[in-house]
């Protein structure tokens, strides 16, 4: 490997890193929509959430069939994703919205809230994908070559940041998919939102569409991150004690002054997640 793919791939960590610090916070600041009273009613919610239901009955004008079979999937599971937590969420979640610091990777800020509303936290998750790869001229949207290791680097930190507590990840991966439905399966047109990608016309989109659907689901994600930190599991010292045992470690590193990036870790770690 020479020394400009090394940079990628240590930009590329550094990235994903970043964003699953930005669903940590969300996360962390998750609410029960019917707890909230300003969220309570319908009045109250944005414009995707009060229409998703419609939005979904749209999403039944999509070619192929196994798009319409994951458009029902979605549809049998409305009723749960909407009693789930609610985070405020970025409408708008693609590169050029994420503010990244060009030599080291570490992203810095999100632009562009102006679409943002609370929706059931997963929505946006369409946003990790959309980082794992590029445009490639006559070739559409395509994954990086280390595009599941760096999934699997997101996850990682974000289940480590979260440390698991409240996150109901079949509930999760249904959001998850049905974000990508409503942000890649209804066309932008001028702001908007109301005709369904056509075949012929949005090919881009609908390319984009299916390959996001058919990425590896949270449930695997999350699996294959427990799989890799079963060397943790020594008697009843448990994989997510063992993740606590080296965030207190960095804690110390941290304090001996070593890294920028351990550094950055502490103050997410306790921002984010919050003294207990």
């Amino acid at each position: 490997m020479n020394g400009c793919e090394t940079d990628d791939k240590i930009y590329n960590r550094r990235l994903m890193r970043g964003l699953a610090k930005v669903f940590a916070m969300g996360f962390r600041g998750r609410q029960s929509l019917g707890d909230v009273p300003m969220l309570a009613g319908s009045i109250s919610k944005g414009r995707i959430g009060e229409s998703m239901r419609w939005r979904l009955g749209l999403l039944n004008g999509l070619p192929g069939e196994d798009l319409l079979r994951h458009v029902s999937e979605a549809q049998s599971r409305l009723d749960s994703i909407e009693a789930s937590d609610w985070c405020l969420t970025h409408g708008d979640v693609l590169p050029g919205n994420m503010m990244v610091d060009a030599k080291t990777g570490r992203l810095t800020g999100l632009i562009d809230w102006a679409e943002a509303e609370w929706l059931p936290f997963g929505m946006a998750l369409y946003g990790v994908e959309e980082v794992l790869g590029e445009h490639v001229p006559s070739e559409g949207f395509k994954y990086y070559d280390d595009h599941e290791e760096l999934r699997l680097v997101f996850w990682s930190k974000f289940l480590c940041l979260t440390r698991r507590e409240g996150i109901q990840l079949r509930q999760t991966e249904a959001a998850r998919k049905l974000g990508i439905l409503l942000w890649r399966g209804i066309a932008f047109d001028d702001g908007r939102i109301d005709r369904v990608v056509e075949a012929g016309r949005d090919d881009s989109e609908i390319q984009k569409l299916r390959l996001f659907l058919e990425a590896p689901s949270v449930l695997e994600s999350s699996d294959k991150v427990r799989y890799q930190s079963t060397f943790w599991d020594f008697g009843h010292f448990s994989c997510w004690e063992g993740v606590e045992w080296m965030r207190m470690r960095k804690r110390r590193v941290h304090l001996r002054g070593n890294g920028d990036e351990d550094r950055d870790l502490e103050s997410v770690v306790q921002n984010v997640v919050g003294k207990r």
